[in-house]
Parts: C-alpha cells; structure tokens; sequence
C-alpha cells in the first residue's frame, strides 16, 4: 500500500530516507522500500575509485559481526557491490525519489480493539475508526524484526474455547507500554498477557544464521525513525587536482579515465589504487628510477607538457604527478585488440616503461595506509594549496587567517598544533554503506547491508551523494603526539626515533601498536567533539551542522559544514575568532557540567562535553575521553599544555 508523499532533505536522506527506514507520518508508522537510481549524476560519479574502499569497509563490518555473533552472509567481491546515486528531487521536479508502504500491516478498531490486517475486512461491526497498530517484534541480539502477530500469541486459538485465532481483542493498562497488553478471545472473553516469543536467530524465509547466541526473547518496540535501525554513513573528502576541474568547478572525465587506466595495468595488485601516486613515497621514488625517465615515450610526454627532463628534481610534486598520470592515459588509448583476440598490451607496457610504475607501487604497499590515510595526505599536502582554482565553485585553501593574531603562534603552540587550514568550496561524498540494527553501543555493531534489484538477484548496495561546503584541518604536532604516547607509557621510550621523516615513521608506528593507534584516536575525536560543541558561538553552525572526520595516522582532523546552505561560518570564525572558539574547548575539556560523575563514571564524555547526535558523529559517540587532554586516572598526561 501507498500512499501520499514524504519530503526529506537532500542533507538528510541517508539518515531518514534509506531503505528500511521508518518514518511517521498522520499517526502511522511507513518503511521506505527502495530508492530510484540518478543514471545522469551517477555516470559523473567516479565510482570504480572508491568501490575497493566501500567493499573493505562493508567485509570489515561483516566479518565482525560473524566473528562475534556468527553472522552468516555470502562472501563479497568488489564487483558485487551496486554503486548507485539516488534520484533527488526539486519541488518543480516531476517523478519521486522512491517508495515506501505502511508497516506494519495491522490496525485496531478504536473501539473494540479488535487487531486485524489492512489487506483484511474490518472483522467487526464498529462504525468507528480503526489505528495504525505500529508496534513491531524485535530481537536486541540479532535485530530481527517481524509484526507483533508473528512472533507473539496475538490471533492463536483460544485455550478455553478453541476458537481458531481467537486471541484478537487487545486490552492495556497503558497504551504506549506492550508489557501491559492482554490479548482477549472475540469469542469467550478469555484473556491472558501478550507474551513474545523468543527468538531463534534465524532470517525468515531463507534461515540464514543470524547469529549463534542462545535464544533471546522478542522486544516490543514503536516502527519509528531511529529506534531500530540506524543507517552506517561515511562522509569523506574527495578534492581533485587542477587538470580534473571544470570551469563550473565540477570533476571532468580525466579522473574516471585515470582510474580505468589504472586498473587496466595494475588492477590484479592489491592493497594499492591511484590514490597512491599522490604519496610523497612515490614521487620520491619514481623520481630516481632513471629508466622511466630515459623512456623515449616519457620524453616525449614531458616535452608536450613544456617540462625539461634534465631538470626533473625542480619538478614540482604535481608535475610528477601529472606526467605519470599523462603515461597511463596515453598507455591505455594505445591499446589496440585484434580480430583474433590478441592485443599489443604488452608491447604498449613496455614502450611506456610502466612496469618501472608498478615496482614503485610494490615497495608501498608495505606502507599499509587505507583510503582515509591517503585522503588526509591530500588534503594536508602542498598540491593542493597550489591548485590552480576554476570558475567560482573551485576549491581554495588558505592556512593563514586574514586577520593573523599577533599571538598566533604561540595560540597553536599552546594547543600542539602545527597548522590550521580553511578550505573553501570542499567536495565531500556521502556513502551509505549499511544499517545498523539496534544499539550503536553495541560492539561490534549488527551490521547488515542493504540490498536492491529483482528478487531473488539482489546484490547488495552502497548509496553515494556529493556536495560542496566548507571545512578547517587542524594539523598536531607529530613530535607532541609521540611525546604524549610515551608520558602515558603507551609506547615505549624506543619505539619512534625521530627521523627525516618522521610522519611516515609515526604512520607505521601506529600500524604496529593498536593500542597508541586507539589512543591518538580518542585524543583527536574528543578534540574534534569539544571543538563542534562550543562552535555555535562563533561560527554559528550548531552541533547537527558540523560533523568531522579523525585522521590518526596523520595526526589531523577535518571539520566540516553538513549545513543546506553554506554561511561560510567556519571561514569568519578562521579568520577572526580561532583563539575564542580553542580557549572554550580547553575550559569544557576541564570543567564538565556533570563533573565530577562524568569524569570518574563515564568515562570522560557525556551529554553535557562530548556527545553530538549520533547522525552528526559517524563514529557513535565512540573512543571519547576528556582524560586523553588534561590528564587524570586513564591518562597520566594530558595533550594540553
């Protein structure tokens, strides 16, 4: 059944528009059912460059939740995954974004309260109106959810006078609590508590295993938004290089082609995509391996790009960059298949010296970096504060306010921090990887994927949007952090020398040792988190218009707008209140409200300092302490001075 429409804002649809998603609405509760696909906007979308990124995380999850809970799923490859763009609409626009149906499919009458099934006859005679009868059986250990009807003694035969699926009448004490509900017999009157059933695990009608606890009894629970199921969403930033932006600061084709190119020559490699040719390792390395460079092909490409050869150690970073990028497109378009099969592929990887490119990447694969290691590289790099800004919507960085403190060295020596950086205009992607049934407090989290296409055929499937905003880095200070690892005794007084470089040793160091890695991942999301707390003030962005993205290996943080429409907040409070917004965060991180219950019983973090709605935080509130800043019983040191 469907009925009317639900208007949800872009910003919002993966948080309250995504299958399996209930919402109310008229006093009844709907799930939405799927999601139409944007052909047009998702053939602009790069999606084969992120598709290994999406699939490790979701195997991750799923393979936690087997672990823990013996989830049964079928193994999953990257091209198993469905990469699509929804369909979102202006109010001017014609069509619709999806659907949705009421659920679950009961009413009562208002009256006798007799329960019945919406695709039923009204079972009694009652001329007055029935109700959506909303609440749903639910299983905290494995999140399985079914109606009431099915795993309860609602509609069973009478015990007294046998009537087949007498127990229909319900009676309560108080309406909005199911533990006070009495099923009664239409016939005999006969009553008795509505008892759920408990729960075997198993997935109706396929019986997969959905976990291998012992059997737990079912939950009553309102189908509202937020209560059962919460949508695992990433948001990460995606900023292209000069050559890759239009004049209407959108991504040309280059990027897709470069990706096609790529895993064309080097897509049986693992752990490794073009993402690595931005690492200062490989620009390094390419740049001495004589034989790429005595190549007549890649001579002859510098030439066309006006680079002399000869003095290839002035290159900049980005010249280098745009030279390996030229020689794979060029590789690729020179490609030729014959009638019989064959092609010239070897001869064209040969010609093009690119088998000096995939040593390269197989000396950094031992790097182990993922795909949010190589997004803070970009943004913290010098590439992309050089880049050559197109058309209005390009994006801009700036690490030094228009208005400078005189003090300002001193205020970011006095927080650890190296450096502060505002980008404009900042291209982020949306991803909808999953559903997390029940509690986010839950660890490791009842992960499921979601799945679309005919039944029968279902794959499962990621949904991504794109937008522009705005965001701030702050980059710490990888000697403070190291210092701060050993005062607490989390790594040993030997385990990181400083080197030349030193950023590249503390990546690996954190590698290595899970524990320093967890805990320079508390210190910077409770930064993050205080800084989104007190940001109203200043940048006039509330704690659901912001949002953040934790970088430990790198020892940096991003912040960015998740606003509609952007008022350029964090920009005003960059250029002339930075000093006001840190000096805030540093008398909330020692002087909670809930001190000192919050410090000593929670943990360090609690409503009043830490926590941000579970939509604005991606990581649900988890790996918070104000105890990693100024010191106490988990941390013998605190990060601020």
């Amino acid at each position: 059944m469907y009925l009317d429409t639900h208007i949800i804002q872009e910003g919002s649809a993966f948080f309250q528009g995504h299958p399996d998603q209930f919402f109310t609405k008229h006093s009844m509760s709907f799930k939405v059912t799927y999601l139409n696909e944007d052909m047009s906007s998702g053939s602009n979308f790069n999606s084969e460059r992120f598709r290994r990124f999406f699939s490790e995380i979701i195997k991750k999850k799923l393979a936690q939740r087997s672990t823990s809970e013996g989830y049964d799923y079928p193994p999953i490859g990257q091209k198993d995954i469905i990469i699509a763009y929804p369909r979102f609409l202006d109010m001017d626009d014609g069509g619709f974004s999806g659907r949705f149906q009421l659920y679950p499919n009961a009413a009562i009458c208002t009256r006798c309260r007799i329960y019945f099934r919406l695709n039923e006859d009204k079972p009694c005679k009652c001329d007055s109106r029935v109700e959506h009868f909303t609440f749903v059986a639910f299983c905290d250990e494995c999140g399985a959810v079914y109606p009431i009807e099915a795993m309860s003694n609602l509609r069973t035969n009478c015990k007294q006078c046998k009537e087949p699926n007498g127990l229909k009448k319900i009676d309560w004490d108080k309406k909005d609590v199911l533990r006070t509900y009495k099923v009664r017999c239409v016939k005999c009157g006969y009553s008795e508590p509505l008892i759920l059933y408990k729960c075997d695990h198993k997935d109706r009608p396929s019986k997969r295993v959905r976990s291998t606890k012992d059997p737990s009894s079912f939950r009553g629970v309102p189908a509202r938004a937020g209560v059962i199921y919460h949508p695992f969403v990433l948001t990460i930033p995606d900023i292209p290089m000069p050559d890759e932006i239009d004049s209407n600061g959108l991504r040309n084709p280059s990027s897709i082609e470069l990706t096609a190119a790529f895993d064309e020559f080097f897509g049986e490699m693992d752990n490794v995509n073009e993402a690595y040719l931005h690492l200062p390792e490989f620009r390094v390395t390419i740049l001495v391996k004589n034989s790429f460079w005595e190549a007549m092909r890649i001579k002859i490409i510098c030439e066309d790009l006006e680079l002399d050869i000869n003095n290839k150690e002035d290159f900049r970073d980005y010249d280098i960059f745009k030279v390996v990028k030229t020689t794979l497109l060029n590789a690729k378009n020179s490609i030729n298949i014959k009638p019989d099969g064959t092609s010239n592929k070897d001869d064209i990887y040969d010609k093009y010296a690119l088998g000096e490119i995939k040593d390269t990447l197989e000396l950094l694969k031992n790097i182990q970096l993922d795909e949010e290691d190589l997004q803070a590289l970009f943004l913290l790099s010098e590439d992309s504060r050089e880049q050559v800004t197109r058309g209005e919507f390009g994006t801009k960085k700036r690490s030094t306010p228009s208005s400078t403190p005189v003090d300002w060295d001193d205020l970011l020596s006095e927080f650890n921090i190296q450096g502060i950086t505002h980008i404009e205009n900042l291209n982020m992607i949306q991803v909808l990887l999953g559903i997390v049934d029940g509690s986010t407090k839950k660890m490791p989290h009842l992960f499921r994927v979601i799945e679309s296409g005919p039944k029968g055929k279902k794959k499962p499937t990621v949904y991504v949007r794109n937008f522009k905003t705005e965001g701030i880095i702050f980059k710490f200070s990888i000697e403070k952090i190291i210092e701060w690892l050993k005062d607490n005794h989390i790594i040993s007084p030997n385990e990181i020398s400083v080197s030349s470089n030193l950023d590249s040793t503390f990546r690996q160091a954190l590698v290595s040792n899970e524990g320093a890695l967890d805990s320079v991942k508390t210190l910077l999301h409770t930064f993050a988190h205080l800084l989104i707390q007190q940001s109203s003030v200043d940048t006039g962005l509330g704690i659901r218009s912001l949002s953040e993205n934790i970088y430990p290996k790198s020892g940096a943080i991003l912040l960015y707008s998740t606003n509609d429409v952007n008022i350029g907040g964090l920009e005003y409070t960059f250029d002339f209140h930075m000093a006001d917004w840190l000096s805030r965060i540093k008398d909330l991180a020692g002087d909670c409200p809930q001190d000192p219950g919050c410090m000593e019983d929670e943990n360090g973090a609690c409503n009043a300092c830490c926590f941000l709605p579970e939509f604005v935080c991606r990581y649900f509130n988890q790996d918070l302490d104000r105890d990693s800043l100024i010191g106490g019983s988990r941390y013998d040191k605190g990060f601020f001075k």
